[in-house]
């Protein structure tokens, strides 16, 4: 991509930008990309997804019930979208909401909640981030920052396997990484609140999940393992919790919290959650090139839960290290297998062929790998691999 110089890029932005009232605040504001922000948001989706873990795809019960309560209350929403939901599979506590209706929350954030009242809370903040165009005007702030539309770097999700790390081409992990204003923020929780009671959702959710955010960045800090995401894009504070508790006093709040369905909803992630410890544990010390150690924990997480293929990736990387090169290739297949829409294995399996000559079979892999998470790199691999000819690339 050529970038426009600053003086013809703000013509274009200039060219673009109009005044339209917000649906959600009823205020009137600036908009550089309000006509293109569902087609934004929808492209944008599923590269995204991809680089912060993938679908979550072993409980397909847990997914259908968090987009049931997320859909109710956008239906209850100041502004119509096409409003999305997905369970991401991370450990990472955040969620998170790219412009046009576009929205994913961890498996991790789900095990941080103990009640359907505080799930309902994060979902409708997340829906008046996008109702609002709070997610566009991070956008348009990264727009002007960066003077020339650059896309976003962002290594992929853990730590594992950094020295194959490939740089995402998405705008959407540069809205992930933005921080929302205080007044964002506080917006987002009063409309949420405002949103979730009229879906018939206790919004005493949200004065508890802010409560527990506030509580877990005092004792971890708000910069700890796991937490550091979810904490810069959505700092908690005292105020926060002061002011939905004022809110709180204005809305209805007799309806049940829902402990009993939530608990039954994650009852299977809470039961999985020892085998992604010990993933987790094995990334920790691939990090640090303990790599027989990381295969023993490997192998431990695929005991517990043998139907993750990112167990399976995790323990093709630590055979390879240790020079296992065909037992390696046998864990990408076994991880392709068991998730063939994860870009991951196929990037892994694409460099080992690469690595053995294989150029046909590393095409193959490196083409799947770009077209569910397409990256500058990985182009460039699979241009070297042709002799330098772009050819059938998908487009961006």
């Amino acid at each position: 991509m050529r970038f426009l110089k600053p003086l013809a890029f703000l013509s274009v932005c200039c060219a673009l930008s109009a005044c339209a009232t917000n649906a959600v605040t009823g205020k009137n504001e600036l908009v550089l990309v309000g006509g293109n922000e569902i087609a934004m948001g929808q492209q944008e989706y599923g590269p995204t997804i991809q680089s912060q873990g993938g679908a979550f795809i072993h409980d397909s019960a847990l997914t259908s019930y968090v987009n049931r309560i997320g859909q109710a209350i956008a239906r209850n929403s100041d502004r119509r979208l096409p409003y999305e939901f997905t369970v991401i599979n991370s450990s990472e506590p955040n969620a998170w909401a790219l412009p046009g209706g576009k929205m994913a929350i961890n498996r991790g954030m789900l095990l941080q909640m103990s009640s359907e009242a505080e799930l309902a809370a994060v979902l409708a903040h997340e829906i008046v981030h996008a109702a609002a165009g709070h997610s566009r005007q991070q956008m348009q702030s990264a727009t002007l920052l960066n003077l020339g539309l650059q896309l976003a770097n962002t290594q992929l999700q853990g730590a594992a396997y950094k020295d194959i790390a490939m740089q995402s081409a998405s705008i959407g992990a540069k809205v992930l990484s933005s921080k929302y204003s205080q007044s964002q923020e506080l917006e987002a929780d009063q409309y949420g609140m405002k949103y979730m009671a009229r879906a018939g959702f206790n919004p005493k959710g949200a004065v508890d999940i802010q409560r527990t955010f506030l509580r877990l960045s005092k004792e971890r800090g708000m910069h700890s393992d796991g937490l550091s995401n979810l904490f810069s894009s959505h700092p908690p504070s005292a105020l926060r919790v002061q002011k939905n508790s004022e809110h709180l006093l204005t809305l209805p709040n007799t309806k049940s919290m829902g402990v009993s369905s939530y608990q039954q909803a994650i009852a299977k992630i809470k039961r999985l959650q020892p085998a992604y410890d010990l993933f987790q544990k094995g990334a920790k010390a691939v990090a640090k090139k303990q790599y027989s150690t990381a295969l023993i924990y490997a192998n431990q997480a695929i005991e517990r839960f043998p139907s993750e293929g990112r167990f399976y990736e995790l323990k093709g990387f630590c055979q390879e290290k240790l020079g296992q090169k065909t037992s390696a290739m046998s864990s990408y297949n076994t991880a392709i297998a068991k998730n063939p829409n994860y870009f991951q294995g196929y990037l892994m399996r694409g460099m080992l062929h690469q690595q053995r000559g294989n150029r046909a079979s590393a095409e193959r892999d490196l083409l799947a790998s770009y077209k569910l998470l397409p990256s500058p790199k990985i182009k460039q691999l699979i241009i070297s691999l042709r002799g330098g000819t772009v050819q059938q690339m998908p487009r961006r």
